[in-house]
């Protein structure tokens, strides 16, 4: 199984909270809300939806902002990406092409899969012939037939923690066939603040034409921005 795959597959093992009904009931139940977005993320000229500095508390979840996937959890520190909106109003978390997003979990299964799987894919990485720089002026196309030549990863220079470009099949879980995806993850693993928590940052596109060095630029922009968020107190979020 693709490991990234198993990862979103483990992170949904032990639900907290059952949803009655199934999507469409959900969805029909769904108050209709509305999100505006704050500006434009460049370079990736992507709308921009969350933007909260490292130092301050998030209250932003999954609940009542996504369609098409489960919280699990997550606060929100940034999120940028061209998201489709659905009727009621909440943003079709699967359906976008180009997506980054920082977000904090506490919740101990998600934290212990990350630990297992991400020094794996960072290993992959720095044994990969390539970094972010050959890639740079290839397309998401271009750049993920080269990654499936190798490894299947590639080093991202000059970020924190386990930084690595993938060419993964990662792509939206209803499209068929999934689309050439390049991914872009950073997992933070802190053990020494009163709750132990992890940050991951990860940046995607699915856009045949969206070239890697921006998106890698961006991505290590939010890596340098969140790499040590502020250990502040956290409540709200759900798991489904």
């Amino acid at each position: 199984m693709n490991p990234l795959l198993r990862f979103l597959r483990k992170r949904f093992a032990s639900p907290h909270v059952q949803a009655p009904g199934d999507h469409v009931e959900n969805l029909a139940a769904q108050p209709p809300v509305l999100h505006r977005p704050l500006g434009t993320a460049t370079p990736l000229d992507v709308p921009l939806w969350v933007d909260i500095p490292p130092d301050q508390p998030s209250e932003t979840t999954y609940d009542g902002l996504f369609w098409e996937i489960e919280p699990c959890g997550e606060y929100l520190y940034h999120l940028a990406g061209d998201f489709p909106i659905n009727d009621k109003g909440l943003l079709r978390y699967a359906s976008a092409t180009t997506r980054a997003e920082v977000h904090v979990s506490f919740e101990s299964d998600a934290i212990h899969v990350a630990a297992h799987d991400q020094p794996l894919y960072a290993a992959r990485a720095q044994a990969a012939a390539c970094d972010d720089s050959d890639l740079a002026p290839l397309t998401v196309v271009q750049a993920r037939g080269l990654l499936t030549g190798g490894t299947g990863y590639a080093q991202l220079r000059g970020a924190p923690g386990f930084s690595q470009i993938n060419g993964c099949a990662f792509g939206p879980p209803y499209a068929a066939p999934v689309p050439a995806t390049i991914v872009l993850t950073t997992c933070l693993i802190d053990r020494d603040g009163p709750r132990e928590r992890m940050t991951m940052i990860t940046t995607v596109s699915r856009n045949p034409d969206q070239l890697i060095g921006p998106l890698a630029a961006y991505h290590r922009n939010l890596t340098t921005r969140y790499h040590q968020i502020a250990h502040l107190p956290l409540s709200g979020a759900i798991r489904m």
